[in-house]
């Protein structure tokens, strides 16, 4: 009981070192910084002007008719694009601009767009005139419902798919159809870069904030004084222990505090947490059925993962740096290819995108545990065995 007491003590100390005030007051200044280059403009710029009217239709669907649409849905869309060219027509009805022009009705309004092709600076005109301008609300909704009835029409569609395997894949898609599911693109988009941006903060934190544990004691020669000691070369895994136990904190503090901002903006996605992420709303399928909620989840254990496998790398690295010079050299090196790899379109298609192969992204997470953990026991094994003298 003692030796364990002993040894939470030791590991306590050390997250306390790691976690110093110092330490806290760069780790803000670091989110900050990400935070207002790279994340900000997913939280308060969603949905962007061109998508909104998309996003409040998609809403006021799901509230009528739940995640998931019938196949025989086909005719609730079209009665939806029916409505608002009726309203388009009743506001067209009353314009006495348009009335001038010969487009007192929706379908008018269009031929008469269609011959005014190619004439830039009339169409800025009838852009810019005050008495169209309140119908552009309706006209938008009724391209937003040509985006929902287009997609709804060609859902079963895989003939650009030349693999077998994502032609099978496909097939069991539209045989189940949870590709009805109500989900546009550009929710789906939206939390994919989200979570890109803050794993890529989550991996600067963890290389500059954790990564010094070792350099520090290397630096002031403290592991002479520590390894003579009869505990001292056990000491590095106690180290280890609070460096993971840090990485769960800082982690936690940061996935909080951005998921709050994320998920209670006021344009919020919680109406789509129960759509199927195959939904034939947005571009490309997946390998597997996830909600959108689960597939949250599944981020954020990646994230979770990502984050500890590389806190063991980094501590590889820290250990091996006898300078301060040489080990920011090499985590800058590494914030570059992880930052290379995390940003690169394959990865931003999202996890299990049927585009790239099933297991890429596990199997990317999985080398990089490997690569910590046997790092972390080749490490350990020569600490054993290490002459101080």
């Amino acid at each position: 009981m003692y030796k364990l007491g002993g040894t939470m003590r030791i590991i306590f100390n050390e997250v306390k070192k790691i976690l110093n005030i110092k330490s806290i007051f760069v780790l803000c200044i670091i989110s900050f910084v990400m935070y207002y280059m790279f994340i900000s403009s997913e939280i308060n710029l969603f949905p962007s002007r061109g998508d909104e009217e998309i996003y409040t239709i998609a809403k006021e669907m799901i509230k009528q008719k739940g995640n998931h649409l019938e196949d025989e849905d086909l005719g609730y869309l079209k009665n939806l694009e029916l409505n608002f060219k009726k309203e388009a027509d009743n506001y067209l009805k009353e314009n006495e601009y348009a009335k001038e022009l010969g487009a007192d009705s929706y379908d008018k309004f269009q031929e008469f767009n269609s011959n005014l092709k190619g004439e830039v600076k009339k169409l800025d005109e009838l852009s810019n005139n005050i008495s169209f301008k309140e119908i552009e609300e309706s006209l938008s909704k009724i391209r937003s419902m040509g985006y929902f009835i287009d997609n709804f029409e060609n859902k079963d569609n895989n003939s650009y798919i030349e693999s077998g395997a994502q032609k099978d894949r496909l097939t069991e898609i539209n045989k189940t159809k949870v590709n009805n599911d109500i989900l546009p693109w550009f929710i789906f988009d939206n939390y994919n870069s989200f979570i890109i941006n803050t794993t890529l903060l989550v991996i600067v934190s963890i290389i500059f904030i954790l990564g010094p544990i070792f350099t520090k004691d290397e630096v002031v020669n403290m592991e002479v004084l520590q390894y003579t000691t009869r505990r001292g070369r056990r000491l590095y895994k106690d180290k280890i222990a609070a460096v993971l136990i840090s990485a769960f904190i800082m982690v936690t503090l940061e996935l909080s505090i951005l998921f709050t901002l994320f998920l209670t903006r006021q344009n919020t996605v919680e109406l789509f947490y129960n759509s199927n992420i195959n939904s034939c709303f947005k571009y490309g399928a997946n390998w597997f059925d996830l909600t959108l909620i689960q597939y949250i989840i599944l981020s954020i254990i990646i994230v979770y993962i990502l984050a500890f496998a590389l806190a063991l790398i980094i501590s590889y690295v820290s250990r091996k740096s006898h300078r301060y010079i040489t080990f920011t050299g090499i985590s800058l090196l590494i914030v570059i290819i992880l930052s290379k790899i995390i940003t690169s379109n394959t990865i931003m298609l999202g996890i299990g995108s049927i585009d790239i192969p099933r297991f890429l992204v596990f199997g990317f997470i999985s080398a990089m545990v490997l690569i910590g953990v046997v790092s972390l026991e080749v490490r350990y094994k020569k600490e054993k065995l290490l002459d101080i003298f």
